[in-house]
């Protein structure tokens, strides 16, 4: 079951497409002391070669992200570097499986990828921004994946990442 709700998703893209600049920093500076990991996401891209201005598109979705995970009212864990190294090779993974498919069953892989997703909305929501961007983003095809696989891999630590387990009250 989801953890992030439609409407808390809804809500985060609308908060964050609204904010300032000075805004969107103060939001940087909260997940830098709480989800260093997918802060770490956004930078790392510029040493892959990615140009600043291009890396706006990433960040914003990062941002949402992060802004879900918190108007989920859920105390989450931090994600790890190895959560993250755990999520990027199963999703790498999953790609390299169905790379070598006939249509017929790369679309059927697909399909239970997604059907089996613990984030389907937030999953569908990058997916969403992610496909029409790709094509018109400029980047190279090598550039074009680190982005892909960036905003993938934060989705799949969020969607997975083993939440703490409520404390029983005692009498």
């Amino acid at each position: 079951m989801s953890r992030i709700a439609m409407p808390v998703l809804a809500k985060s893209i609308q908060l964050i497409r609204g904010m300032t600049l000075e805004q969107k920093e103060s939001l940087f500076d909260d997940m830098f002391q709480t989800q260093p990991t997918l802060l770490t996401a956004c930078l790392m891209q510029h040493r892959l070669g990615i140009p600043y201005e291009k890396m706006e598109f990433l960040i914003e979705l990062i941002l949402i992200c992060f802004q879900s995970m918190k108007g989920s009212g859920l105390k989450w864990p931090m994600i790890s570097e190895d959560d993250w190294e755990r999520e990027l090779a199963r999703l790498t993974g999953s790609i390299n499986f169905t790379g070598g498919l006939d249509v017929a069953l790369h679309r059927q892989s697909i399909q239970q990828y997604i059907d089996q997703h613990p984030e389907k909305m937030l999953f569908a929501f990058v997916m969403g921004e992610l496909t029409p961007w790709l094509p018109q983003c400029g980047l190279g095809e090598n550039n074009e994946k680190y982005v892909l696989l960036a905003a993938l891999t934060a989705v799949n630590c969020i969607a997975h990442v083993s939440m703490p387990h409520p404390k029983k009250k005692t009498k």
